[in-house]
């Protein structure tokens, strides 16, 4: 470690010790709460048309020449009192007297604004929120939307006020609250200012103004079950790009341990650059992050992360509307179970700069690595050959501005379908050569082409010679049984790996589950239990054409009935459910200290419980319902039974059957076999036999030994042919392998 990291990590952890100085004994020695500042009180206030003097926010500033007016102080929304003019920001003081500073312990800073701030106490900064500068100057634009709370039933943001700096800067007597809010774009339609200050009294004395209706006593967040992570931006604003460096630290005793925020550093201590993410997510007061962990250079450090296999690339989610916390870490629990790869997730608590920010998800994020998405590595000197072929991740999604440019496809006339955008995703467009580029939308649109055309169910040429279709059926499941409303539209990936690997185009992982079982008021089909969400005109028409194959249909009837009959069982699912709602106890009641949002509307909620335990019931009464219907409406059948001895078809004869280690095919001399495909019970391919019909002659068996050049042995059990005739006829027979 050179000189300047050791410097930047002394300072790191001597601001966290500062900025955690709250402990529940000290919070147990609180008699009751008042408000310092509340709102309805005269503000000085000053329109942002210009910067005012520096020293605008500490108290020997003359502040006789601003206007005056109660709080809130905006335009728009209906929830100001103090209505001005549309400006970029805003400037407000106010003057408060402090009987005796000795019965206040603790300070808190809440803040309803739209859309960022900073607060000042006595000239030195509080609190702060989607605005950089130090100090902002008068036309600085907001990071990003931020919505005030107030007025949608929720309650004002906490700021906590640490010990050490409520001792140096509170005194008795005349003190000034300093707020300067800013605005998102120039030509905002609105803006809100409601600041409160709260102190926590030691004793029975009243002095100061009651408690509003929607304030509820701070909790401890210094302690928790789960591992903490701490970061410390060093005073700048995580925006939505560019990325901004900082340190992370964790704190993780290990399973079972309490982890205190001024324990040892145990996990992870080191440069990170980070930018908050999503779509939707980004107008939520609690942001998601994307980081990626450096070294001192900046250079992607590849470490592991509460015991997840090493990488750079990371995502701290951070659930909002999802009022049951959990949405997301169970659909890819279930994925996994699926055998497919999905992001592994660890639940953690989360601080910014010695702020409490509630209950995160730290998630993998999607990308080609041997422990993520096991694709082939594309370089850019992969232009010909076999390592053109792969691997690539597409994305169907969203397009942020800063993007690279997506391509479209669209579906020939007469197919019920929108167009796509695909996005490069891994590697991106940007990092893409043109052959790359050029090479898998290609790919894509000859795959397509098949699809929409009149043989597109041929088995050797039609679509499974693009695409894994298995990997097609796993995905629609996932999404069908949660109803994920992005699915098929947004937050949609799927990859290719080399041709020498496979070469097929695979759906997955899948991702962003939010939204998802039944919570949604602005999309009916999505709330119903009943119902198939793929069939939606307005989503990918893949799936809709590739389930009219009846092979896949088929092989759809045996993958479901496989996972409810294992991972997918109600007392493994509702299980798994109980048991992160226990592991997340307290933290739960932490997050929604935090985050006091149960009993109020989120976008985009239609069920709002008052309480989590109603969220994790509503979820797991619409889970159930979804689970039945899905079991009685699953279409096709699964090939379940077989009798014994010859099959014969009319057309085809099959013997022995059951059979050991040969079984045979024969067809009629008018209309002979041209091939033949070998299935599992599960519908998989496990081989493929094509007829010499220049040279063989009637009477000639066509054989098969049970085996292919991958497996030796394939087992016994259930196989499933399908035969083609030279006439275009298809026929299906039940097989099975003998273990004598």
């Amino acid at each position: 470690m050179d000189f300047f990291e050791g410097f930047i990590k002394y300072w790191v952890v001597l601001f966290a010790c500062l900025g955690f100085s709250y402990s529940q004994a000290q919070l147990s020695e609180v008699d009751h709460w008042e408000m310092v500042v509340t709102d309805g009180q005269e503000w000085n206030y000053f329109p942002g048309i210009s910067s005012p003097q520096a020293s605008w926010n500490e108290t020997w500033f003359d502040d006789s020449g601003w206007l005056r007016g109660a709080s809130g102080i905006g335009y728009g929304d209906g929830d100001d009192q103090t209505i001005i003019d549309p400006s970029i920001s805003l400037y407000m003081r106010i003057k408060f007297q402090v009987i005796d500073t000795s019965k206040i312990i603790f300070l808190v800073f809440y803040m309803d604004y739209d859309d960022g701030f900073v607060a000042y106490l006595n000239g030195t900064e509080i609190a702060r929120a989607n605005v950089s500068g130090n100090p902002p100057q008068y036309n600085t634009l907001a990071a990003s939307l931020h919505e005030a709370l107030l007025y949608n039933g929720q309650n004002p943001e906490e700021f906590r006020i640490d010990s050490e700096l409520r001792k140096n800067i509170l005194r008795e007597g005349e003190n000034v609250l300093a707020v300067q809010v800013h605005n998102f774009t120039e030509g905002s339609s609105d803006m809100t200012a409601i600041p409160f200050l709260s102190a926590g009294i030691i004793d029975t004395s009243r002095m100061y103004y009651d408690t509003p209706y929607w304030f509820t006593p701070p909790v401890d967040y210094s302690v928790s079950e789960l591992p903490i992570l701490s970061i410390n931006t060093f005073n700048e604003t995580i925006v939505d790009e560019p990325r901004i460096r900082a340190w992370l630290s964790i704190i993780d005793q290990g399973v079972g341990e309490v982890n205190y925020i001024d324990d040892p550093i145990t996990g992870y201590d080191g440069w990170i650059n980070i930018e908050s993410r999503g779509e939707s997510a980004q107008m939520f007061p609690k942001k998601s992050y994307s980081f990626e962990t450096q070294d001192s250079l900046g250079e992607n450090n590849n470490v592991s992360l509460l015991g997840m296999p090493e990488e750079n690339d990371w995502i701290l989610y951070g659930p909002y509307s999802d009022k049951t916390l959990i949405k997301n870490v169970l659909c890819y629990k279930l994925a996994r179970d699926m055998g497919r790869y999905a992001t592994r997730t660890a639940f953690c608590e989360l601080f910014i700069n010695g702020e409490y920010r509630g209950l995160y998800i730290l998630m993998e994020k999607i990308k080609q690595d041997r422990n993520r998405v096991d694709i082939a590595s594309l370089r850019a000197e992969d232009v010909a050959g076999d390592q053109l072929t792969g691997g690539y991740i597409l994305r169907v999604d969203k397009v942020d501005a800063n993007d690279y440019p997506p391509w479209t496809s669209y579906p020939e006339t007469g197919i019920n379908g929108l167009p796509i955008d695909f996005q490069y995703f891994d590697p991106d467009g940007w990092e893409l050569q043109a052959q790359q580029r050029e090479y898998i939308m290609k790919f894509i649109l000859d795959f397509e082409n098949v699809l929409n055309g009149t043989e597109y169910l041929d088995p050797v040429s039609g679509f499974k010679s693009y695409v894994d279709y298995y990997s097609f059926i796993d995905f629609l499941i996932i999404n069908e049984l949660s109803k994920n409303i992005d699915a098929y539209i947004y937050s949609t990936y799927l990859y290719k790996d080399r041709d020498s690997k496979g070469g097929k185009l695979h759906m997955g992982p899948v991702w962003d589950f939010n939204i998802s079982f039944g919570n949604v008021d602005y999309n009916n089909s999505a709330v119903q239990t009943f119902g198939w969400m793929y069939q939606d005109d307005y989503r990918m028409y893949w799936f809709r054409r590739i389930m009219q194959d009846q092979i896949v249909r088929n092989y759809l009837n045996c993958r479901w009935h496989e996972l409810r009959a294992a991972v997918f069982r109600d007392d493994r699912i509702f299980g798994y459910i109980d048991s992160l709602v226990t592991e997340l106890r307290v933290p739960i009641d932490k997050n929604y200290q935090r985050w006091p949002v149960l009993g109020t509307y989120v976008w985009p909620n239609i069920f709002i419980g008052d309480t989590h335990e109603e969220e994790i019931t509503h979820l797991k009464n619409w889970l159930h319902d979804r689970l039945a219907w899905m079991d009685q409406n699953i279409p096709a059948e699964c090939v379940t039974a077989i009798e014994e001895g010859t099959v014969g078809t009319g057309l085809v004869e099959v013997y022995p059957n059951p059979f050991y280690n040969k079984i045979r095919f024969l067809s009629q001399k008018s209309n002979p076999i041209r091939q033949i495909f070998i299935y599992d019970k599960t519908g998989r391919l496990i081989d493929t036999l094509y007829a010499d019909l220049d040279s063989r002659t009637f009477g000639e068996w066509i054989e098969w030994s049970g085996k292919n050049f991958r497996r030796p042995d394939l087992g016994t059990g259930l196989y499933v042919a399908w035969i083609e005739l030279s006439d275009g006829t298809w026929l299906s027979l039940k097989l099975i392998k003998s273990g004598y």
